[in-house]
């Protein structure tokens, strides 16, 4: 059990490490710079990368037409990262 709280302790820290520049293929959207934070943050976690780094790097809303994504800028994505964190971390010791 304390390997686990390790391991995810340390996902969260990974996260925190998450940098973002602009993507250069799309001009407004932002990636993550360093993905291989986000590999080791979801490998610890047992997270799929692809599904996180969406969810870091978009917002997703429902409407009746369909699904869409909007792409947030470097400040949002930090703070999509950093609510993430703090879920994670509500999750292993709030419970």
């Amino acid at each position: 059990h304390q390997d686990n709280i390790f391991k995810a302790l340390a996902g969260i820290l990974n996260l925190g490490n998450l940098a973002f520049e602009e993507n250069p293929a799309e001009q407004d959207h932002f990636q993550i710079s360093n993905p291989s934070y986000l590999e080791m943050a979801c490998n610890l976690l047992g997270l799929p990368m692809a599904e996180v780094g969406q969810a870091i790097c978009y917002k997703r809303m429902e409407t009746r037409d369909g699904v869409i994504q909007i792409p947030l800028d470097a400040t949002a994505c930090k703070d999509q990262g950093d609510a993430l964190a703090k879920e994670i971390y509500f999750q292993i010791f709030d419970s």
